[in-house]
């Protein structure tokens, strides 16, 4: 965005889209319908081998993807959609309502060993 230019939108960037807690962070985001006077447009950012260009007059626009690996900062994220964020909330990691055994189906799931490092990997 250029100086002075603002969107309609209040965007609010998330990532970990296919997460429990980003799921019921929407829904409840989507219960409030406007911030500053503004409606919020929820954009999830997904994983890519390649971001992908952002246009802040599409009024359909629900996502975006992002390459943490990228091998440049540059080619991260499309800096138009990181101009036009007005928060960005980062959720992505290590699912922590899943485990392992017998009972986990059930929504019984203790954290092994292996499940508790993975959840203090610091890598998203």
């Amino acid at each position: 965005m250029t100086s002075g230019e603002t969107s309609k939108y209040y965007t609010v960037g998330i990532t970990g889209a296919g997460g429990l807690i980003v799921t019921a962070f929407q829904n409840e985001l989507s219960q409030v319908k406007t911030i500053n006077g503004k409606p919020i447009r929820i954009v999830t950012l997904k994983r890519g081998n390649q971001a992908s260009k952002f246009d802040d007059t599409d009024d359909t626009l629900t996502s975006a993807i992002w390459n943490p690996n990228a091998a440049e900062v540059s080619s991260v994220i499309d800096p138009a959609l990181v101009e036009h964020l007005n928060a960005l909330v980062h959720l992505s990691g290590e699912n922590v309502s899943t485990g392992q055994g017998l009972l986990a189906p059930l929504g019984i799931r203790p954290w092994t060993e292996s499940k508790k490092k993975e959840m203090r990997r610091t890598e998203c």
